[in-house]
């Protein structure tokens, strides 16, 4: 790649990540993602990051565009090999056999429907949750999972008897935003 390559590659993504529903602070740190992957190509830095991340957000569109950010950058500058998002969710998993299919593509896992855990049984949840952690310490960098609900406390009440996924694994944070009603109605003249 060459550096103007790079450098349009970065204005073009920081355009994206400019348009997109997060508050500021989220906007500042997915910017950081995507200059680390770039840095990440350039072997500025050499510690492959796994960007495990919980996404407090409510719409569809908006974490669609979030998880295209990601990939197009991880992509661009070799960060990962070949990728991709996947969807699930917590009510299809049910137990440490259906984490292991999900966790047999590389990409970013993207898991939602927090209630789907919260809501099974005290032992499954820990069996689930265990699992989990294993599942990402086993990893390595061929993904990065991302935790999906329109509420933090339900991610915290479902985080809350295992402290490593809580405080180690899912330290990055994006918060997405409502759009003001003239936003909404630009989007729709634009079109």
């Amino acid at each position: 790649l060459t550096e103007d390559e790079k450098k349009n590659k970065i204005t073009e993504l920081y355009e994206k990540i400019d348009n997109v529903y997060l508050d500021e602070h989220s906007k500042t740190l997915l910017k950081k993602i995507v200059d680390y992957s770039k840095k990440y190509n350039e072997g500025i830095v050499k510690n492959y990051i796994p960007f495990n991340m919980r996404i407090y957000c409510d719409n569809d569109k908006t974490l669609t565009s979030i998880l295209d950010i990601l990939v197009d950058a991880f992509n661009f500058f070799g960060y990962m090999k070949n990728c991709k998002y996947v969807f699930n969710s917590f009510y299809n998993i049910d137990n440490q056999n259906s984490l292991s299919d999900i966790y047999s593509n590389n990409g970013l896992i993207v898991i939602k429907n927090i209630n789907g855990l919260i809501n099974q049984d005290s032992n499954v949840q820990e069996k689930i949750l265990n699992t989990l952690e294993n599942k990402i310490y086993e990893s390595n960098n061929n993904t990065i999972t991302i935790i999906v609900d329109k509420n933090k406390d339900k991610i915290n009440e479902a985080f809350s008897n295992n402290s490593s996924l809580k405080e180690k694994i899912f330290d990055f944070e994006l918060t997405t935003i409502t759009p003001e009603p003239q936003d909404v109605y630009r989007e729709l003249l634009d079109k």
